[in-house]
C-alpha cells in the first residue's frame, strides 16, 4: 500500500473518531445539564418545604460550576461539524477548522478546571448523605444511564480537555502540509494544549495520556508492557535497534490474568517451558499474552498491580450496582405502601385459569407513574419498570418474561411474600465474616484444627456467643447458626446436618479452600483475607483550630505535617494512614480521607487516626540545649514515660509506652536502668570525641500494637463486601507465663548453685553443670521477652 493511500485511511480515521466522540460527549453533557435543572428543583422544594439540607443552591452551583455555558458551547459546535462534515467524513474534510470557528469560547473550560478541587470536595458532601445520594442515582437510573455515577459525569469535561491534544496530535501526524486544514490542525492543537496548560489537573492527565502517545514512536528499554491507572500497553520489539513500537492497548476491565506455575508450559506458551511468567487475556478481543519478568518478585509486583487495578474497577462498578438497588427498592416500598391506601391500580387480574389479587400490568404500571409524577414520561416509566424486576420488587406473576407495557400482568413481591432485601444477606455474612476474624485472631482459638481442618462445635460456639454477649439466649445463637448455615457461611463438617446445639462440629467456609470439587462449596460466598497490617490507632481530640494534622498522597495516602500536640499522640509525617474513624481508606482519594476529618471537625468530635506501624524503630537522636526531652523507668526493659513537646524524641516519633531495645549495637532489652542511662551517655560521649557532634542511635520497640484484617467476599450478585477487624491482646495475656519462666529461671540458677557447692569432679556432672546455665539463660531470655510484651500498661498508648 502506497505512503499517501495510507495516510489518508489514517486520517479519516482520526476525522471520524473526533467527530463521533464529540457528539457522544455533548449528548452526555446535554443530560448532565438536566441533571441540574432536576437538582435545581429539589433545591426550591426543600427550601419551600424549610427543610434544612445541605442541598442548597449555593453548593449546587459550587458542583456543576459553569457547565451550561460548556454544553451550549458545544451544541453550538456540533452545528458547525454538521455543516462542514456531516455530509462527508474523509481525508478532505477540514474539521480542525470548525474548532477555530469558537475558538474564544473554549476559555469556560478554566473557570471548571479551577473550580474542580471544590466540585470534588462538595461531590464526596453529597454522597456521604442518603437522600442527596439516592436523588442523583434515580435521576441517573431514570435517564438510562444506571451504569455510571454522578462523579464519571463531573470530571467529564476535564477528561474531554485532556483528550483535545491527543486527538489534534494525531490529526497532525497524518495531515500534510500540502493539506487545506494543515495550518488549522497546527493552530487547533497549540490552543487546546493552551487551555490544558491553565488547569492544573488536566495539565497531569494530559502529561500521563502523552506518555501512552509517546510509546507510538521510538522507546528504548528492554520490556514490552506498560501499566498506567487504567490501561495495560503492549508495543514490540524491533530486532534491528532494540526500540519498541507501540502495538495496541487493553483497558483493564476488559482484561484477565492468571499466574503460570514455574517449570510447566502449555498451549499459549507454545510448550516452551517457562519461569517467572504469567497469561493477559484480552477479553474483548479474545487474545492471550504470555508475559516474563527477571525475577519472581517483579512476577508478583505486576500480579498485585494488575489485581488492585482490577479490584478498584470491579469495586467502582459494584458500587454503582448496589446503590442503584437500594434506591429502587426503597422507591418501590413507598409507592407500593401508597397503592395499597389509595387502593389504586391493584386489583385482581386472571392468568391461564388462575387469579391474581392485587396485580397489575405493564401498561397501567407506567401510566400510573406518569400521572404521578414519579417519572418524567413513558420511557422513564418503562426503565424505571424493569428495575423494579432487576431489584426484586416486583415480578411478573409466572416469571416468564422482564418488564414489558403491555397486557403482562406483575405483582409486588412485597405481596406474595417472595421478597428479601439484598442487604440482609449482605449483613448476615459480614456478620459470620466478623466472627470468623475474631475467633481465628484468638490467642487461644476455640477453632480445632485437625488434619488442616478448623472446626468448632455448636456447644462450644454458643457458649463463646453466650460469654461475649453476641446473643442473649441459646435459642437466639441457634437461629444465627441456622442462618449463616442457611447463606453458606458455616456448614457441617460431613454435610450432613443442619445447624444444632450440641457436640456437632461444623466449620467455616472460609477454611474449606475452595477447591472447587464440590458443588456445594462452589455455591458458596467465596471469601477471603485480603489484607493483614499491623497498625497503631490515636485519638486527636477536638481543638476549634483544627486536628493539626495535613495529609497528601494517594494509594496510600500519608501524613504530611503535623503540630506539636498530635506529635505526642505517636503521629509522624511521613506514616501510611490505614483508616479514619475505622473507616478503609488505603484505596480511597484523598478528598474522600480529608472529607472524613472534616466531618468530625463539624460536628466537634474526636478524630481517630489509624496508621501503620512498625514493630520497632531505628532513630538518631542529637541532643539540644534543653536536652533529648524524654524519660525513662523501669528495667528490662528500660520504657519511655515521658516526652517533652516539639522534642527531637517526639519529633523522632517515640511515643510514652517504647521500650528501649538497643543503644548503639549494644542488646540492652535485659539491661537495668541504670546501665541503659550509662550506655546513652557513653554513645553521646564517644560520637562527639570522634564526629564532633553528640548523637546516640537507638532502636525501640512498640507495645500493644493491632492487627488490622480486611476481609472480602462477593455476594450472589457480585458486589465485593469487606469486613475490617481490628485484633488488640490484652497486656496481661504473656503475664502468666512470664512468671512462670522466671520461676524456672530461679530453680535452674539455685540447682546449678547446689551442684557448684557439692564440688563433684565427675565429668557428667560438669556437662549437666553447664546444660542447667544455659537452660537457666534461655529461660532468663524468654522471661525477659515475655515481660517486654507486658511492659506498657494500656494508658502508655494512645488508642481509640
Amino acid at each position: 500500500m502506497a505512503l499517501d493511500e495510507k495516510t489518508k485511511r489514517f486520517r479519516t480515521h482520526v476525522v471520524k473518531e473526533i467527530y463521533e466522540t464529540e457528539k457522544d460527549y455533548t449528548k452526555k453533557i446535554r443530560f448532565f445539564t438536566h441533571i441540574l435543572e432536576k437538582a435545581r428543583q429539589k433545591a426550591m422544594q426543600d427550601a419551600a418545604a424549610k427543610v434544612e439540607t445541605s442541598f442548597t443552591d449555593e453548593r449546587i452551583k459550587t458542583l456543576f460550576c459553569n457547565i451550561e455555558e460548556i454544553a451550549a458551547m458545544h451544541e453550538d459546535l456540533i452545528e458547525v461539524l454538521d455543516k462542514t462534515c456531516a455530509s462527508s467524513l474523509s481525508y478532505d474534510t477540514p474539521i480542525a477548522g470548525c474548532y477555530l470557528v469558537i475558538r474564544d469560547r473554549f476559555g469556560a473550560y478554566k473557570m471548571y478546571g479551577e473550580n474542580n478541587e471544590q466540585s470534588q470536595k462538595v461531590l464526596y458532601e453529597f454522597e456521604e448523605q442518603p437522600t442527596v445520594k439516592a436523588f442523583f442515582v434515580a435521576a441517573l437510573l431514570l435517564g438510562g444511564h444506571g451504569d455510571e455515577d454522578l462523579s464519571s459525569y463531573v470530571f467529564k469535561p476535564i477528561q474531554r480537555i485532556c483528550k483535545y491534544p491527543l486527538l489534534f496530535r494525531e490529526l497532525l501526524k497524518y495531515t500534510p502540509q500540502g493539506h487545506p486544514d494543515h495550518e488549522n490542525t497546527k493552530q487547533a492543537l497549540t490552543m487546546m494544549r493552551e487551555y490544558c496548560s491553565v488547569i492544573n489537573e488536566a495539565k497531569r492527565r494530559v502529561e500521563k495520556l502523552e506518555k501512552i502517545a509517546d510509546l507510538q514512536n521510538t522507546i528504548e528499554g528492554s520490556g514490552m508492557f506498560y501499566l498506567f491507572d487504567n490501561l495495560l500497553v503492549y508495543c514490540k520489539k524491533s530486532l534491528i535497534n532494540k526500540s519498541l513500537s507501540f502495538r495496541g492497548r487493553i483497558p483493564v476491565e476488559n482484561l484477565d490474568f492468571e499466574s503460570i506455575e514455574d517449570g510447566t508450559s502449555d498451549f499459549h506458551t507454545n510448550g516452551i517451558t517457562v519461569t517467572n511468567s504469567w497469561k493477559v487475556h484480552n477479553i474483548a478481543k479474545n487474545k492471550w499474552f504470555v508475559l516474563y519478568a527477571k525475577t519472581a518478585e517483579d512476577k508478583q509486583q505486576w500480579m498485585e498491580a494488575l489485581r488492585k487495578l482490577k479490584e478498584k474497577r470491579k469495586r467502582l462498578a459494584a458500587g454503582i450496582a448496589n446503590d442503584t438497588h437500594i434506591v429502587v427498592m426503597e422507591k418501590g416500598r413507598k409507592i407500593h405502601d401508597r397503592l395499597l391506601v389509595s387502593k389504586e391500580l391493584l386489583r385482581d387480574h386472571k392468568v391461564m385459569l388462575r387469579t391474581y389479587s392485587l396485580s397489575f400490568t405493564g401498561e397501567e404500571l407506567v401510566q400510573w407513574l406518569v400521572a404521578n409524577k414519579e417519572v418524567a414520561d413513558k420511557d422513564e416509566g418503562i426503565i424505571f419498570g424493569q428495575a423494579l424486576v432487576e431489584s426484586g420488587v416486583i415480578h411478573h406473576v409466572q416469571d416468564k418474561h422482564q418488564f414489558k407495557i403491555g397486557d403482562l400482568v406483575y405483582r409486588f413481591r412485597f405481596d406474595d411474600r417472595t421478597f428479601r432485601a439484598k442487604y440482609e444477606t449482605a449483613d448476615l455474612v459480614s456478620r459470620g465474616l466478623m466472627l470468623y476474624a475474631r475467633l481465628h485472631g484468638q490467642f487461644n482459638s476455640l477453632i480445632r484444627q485437625e488434619q488442616n481442618k478448623c472446626n468448632i462445635s455448636a456447644r462450644k460456639l454458643l457458649d463463646w456467643l453466650l460469654e461475649e454477649k453476641d446473643i442473649e439466649s441459646r435459642e437466639e445463637g441457634v437461629q444465627l447458626g441456622q442462618d449463616l448455615f442457611a447463606t453458606n457461611v458455616i456448614r457441617h463438617v460431613s454435610d450432613a446436618q443442619d445447624f444444632k446445639d450440641g457436640k456437632i462440629h461444623y466449620r467455616f467456609t472460609a477454611d474449606d479452600g475452595h477447591d472447587g470439587g464440590d458443588k456445594k462449596t462452589q455455591s458458596r460466598p467465596e471469601f477471603s483475607r485480603v489484607q493483614l497490617l499491623v497498625s497503631s490507632t490515636f485519638t486527636i481530640p477536638y481543638s476549634q483550630g483544627g486536628y493539626g494534622i495535613e495529609l497528601a498522597g494517594f494509594d496510600p495516602i500519608k501524613i504530611k505535617s503535623i503540630n506539636a500536640e498530635t506529635q505526642l499522640l505517636g503521629a509522624a509525617a511521613g506514616q501510611i494512614i490505614v483508616a479514619i474513624n475505622r473507616r478503609y481508606i488505603m484505596d480511597s482519594p484523598l478528598a474522600e480521607a480529608q472529607f472524613l476529618i472534616d466531618a468530625q471537625l463539624k460536628a466537634k468530635a474526636p478524630v481517630h487516626i489509624t496508621v501503620l506501624k512498625n514493630n520497632s524503630l531505628y532513630v538518631n537522636l542529637t541532643p539540644t540545649e534543653t536536652g533529648m526531652g524524654f524519660q525513662l523507668r523501669g528495667s528490662a526493659p528500660v520504657v519511655v514515660s515521658e516526652v517533652d513537646k516539639d522534642s527531637v524524641t517526639a519529633q523522632a516519633g517515640i511515643v510514652p509506652g517504647c521500650c528501649i531495645l538497643k543503644v548503639g549495637d549494644e542488646d540492652v532489652q535485659h539491661s537495668t536502668h541504670e546501665l541503659v542511662v550509662a550506655s546513652i551517655k557513653k554513645c553521646l560521649a564517644e560520637s562527639k570525641q570522634k564526629q564532633g557532634v553528640a548523637k546516640v542511635p537507638l532502636k525501640v520497640g512498640f507495645g500493644r500494637l493491632e492487627q488490622f484484617t480486611a476481609y472480602r467476599y462477593d455476594s450472589t450478585d457480585e458486589i465485593p463486601i469487606e469486613v475490617f477487624e481490628w485484633t488488640l491482646e490484652s497486656p496481661y495475656t504473656f503475664l502468666v507465663p512470664a512468671l512462670l519462666m522466671k520461676l524456672y529461671k530461679e530453680e535452674a540458677e539455685q540447682l546449678h548453685t547446689d551442684i557448684q557447692k557439692a564440688k563433684v569432679k565427675d565429668p557428667k556432672f560438669n556437662e549437666y553443670l553447664s546444660e542447667l546455665k544455659t537452660l537457666a539463660s534461655n529461660y532468663k531470655r524468654t522471661h525477659c521477652q515475655l515481660q517486654l510484651l507486658t511492659s506498657a500498661p494500656p494508658t502508655c498508648t494512645p488508642s481509640c
